[in-house]
């Protein structure tokens, strides 16, 4: 599927499949994540995003379509936070390092969301900790936008989620 308006996420499951209640939590995952994109950059569409590709194999695929500015954000943050992955060779701690929190471009959106009091710094923060969360959350059932899993890389993605996963274990 080829749109501006439609960010597919790659599961990398290897030789198992995935049950309903991952498929649910990382669809719940997601749409959180598009939630308070569409509430920082006032997109409240009247058509909520939907799930447009459902694909299994030994990787599975979903396709969510919403609007071309949510979609491109979603993609970013997921870019920059596997930018941030890939160039952090012995990162041992979670995503919450404040030089790359600093660089995330949606957090600059946010913060000024709250600069032109569009929202309170309360809710700013609420917003940084859920984007945060919910995108390690997918970092952890191993999902990435297609097109990183896709992107040559000199390290393979499924061994960059396998060792996220095992250095947030400890």
């Amino acid at each position: 599927i080829e749109s501006d308006e439609i960010i597919v996420f790659r599961i990398l499951v290897g030789e198992g499949n995935l049950d309903l209640s991952t498929y649910g939590k990382i669809l719940k995952l997601i749409d959180e994540l598009i939630q308070i994109l569409e509430k920082i950059y006032g997109n409240q569409e009247e058509e909520s995003s939907k799930v447009v590709l459902l694909d299994s194999g030994s990787d599975a695929n979903i396709g969510v379509k919403s609007s071309v500015q949510i979609a491109t954000s979603l993609f970013q943050i997921f870019k920059e936070v596997w930018d941030w992955i890939l160039n952090r060779k012995f990162y041992k701690s979670k995503l919450r390092n404040d030089a790359m929190l600093e660089n995330l471009q949606v957090f600059n959106a946010i913060k000024e969301s709250e600069t032109n009091g569009a929202i309170d710094s309360d809710t700013a923060k609420i917003y940084r900790e859920t984007l945060l969360r919910r995108t390690e959350d997918l970092l952890d059932l191993k999902v990435l936008p297609k097109n990183l899993v896709e992107s040559k890389t000199e390290i393979s993605s499924r061994k960059v989620l396998s060792e996220y996963t095992e250095i947030k274990m400890i």
